[in-house]
């Protein structure tokens, strides 16, 4: 049954395990899974592409958080909708405790490279951490940043824990996989591309920076260190009182994000 139906069928032990190979390749299906009710809602609410299933555990039914996913549900009406049992959630949720609600979305990287030139795009060497990253995505798409390039190396954008940290940010920001060092050198040469290093090594910091109206913001992993062909770009640093080494890569990307859009804010 779809989405409009007043009732919905029980799971059955096909489609369980359908779910259940698209959750143990979800890197080679392109399966994006979202669980709990908020990030759920507001993938429904703000995504076009409709979910490839919604499964929702039968005791949650009359709680209002339910009320509300429903409601997101009139937009996609014919996304197959399944109520389960608390044991059969167990099998497709990636969590210890499930939040009762979970879906599942088809979403390929972005294919045509070099992306357009115009806006903030960021890049990551090696990024390691699935949480990392899904918080990124959510700063990203907050800081209104056209898209995330990742490096050879880096954790899967499709990562369980990386689409529940995004909270839904990773099926609204356009992300390119596999990006070499010298991919990002030759689309700077190609259209100009401004690339800007942040980096505690840079002597200038945040708030200096002459922001160009576009570029590519570049970091590096939580242990990887940049190539020479990335570490020789100028760029900046992010200012510490205290001292210490980095900030944690997140947290960085998050200053420079919000930096750069007070900055716009203020031309």
């Amino acid at each position: 049954m779809t989405a409009m139906a007043k009732e919905w069928p029980s799971l059955t032990e096909d489609v369980l395990r359908r779910y259940e190979r698209l959750l143990r390749r979800t890197e080679a299906t392109h399966t994006m899974v979202l669980e709990g009710f908020r990030s759920v809602r507001e993938a429904l609410e703000y995504v076009d592409d409709p979910p490839v299933g919604v499964v929702v555990e039968r005791s949650r039914l009359a709680s209002p958080e339910w009320k509300g996913v429903q409601a997101a549900l009139k937009r996609h009406r014919k996304v197959p909708v399944y109520v389960c049992t608390r044991e059969q959630m167990a099998r497709l949720s990636t969590v210890e405790t499930p939040p009762g609600l979970l879906a599942l979305w088809s979403r390929p990287p972005e294919r045509s490279w070099p992306p357009p030139a115009e806006g903030y795009y960021a890049y990551f060497y090696q990024i390691r951490d699935p949480g990392n990253l899904g918080t990124i995505f959510r700063t990203a798409l907050g800081a209104g940043i056209r898209g995330l390039l990742l490096s050879p190396g880096s954790v899967s954008p499709y990562n369980p824990k990386a689409t529940r940290a995004s909270m839904s940010a990773c099926l609204r920001v356009p992300f390119w996989t596999d990006v070499a060092p010298s991919h990002l050198i030759r689309w700077y040469q190609q259209d100009r591309m401004p690339l800007i290093v942040v980096h505690p090594s840079r002597p200038r910091p945040l708030w200096n920076l002459r922001w160009p109206p576009r570029g590519v913001l570049v970091f590096g992993g939580e242990t990887a260190p940049l190539p020479e062909v990335l570490s020789s770009l100028p760029g900046a640093h992010v200012p510490m009182r205290a001292p210490m080494d980095s900030l944690n890569v997140a947290v960085a990307a998050t200053v420079a994000f919000y930096e750069r859009l007070h900055a716009q804010s203020h031309k």
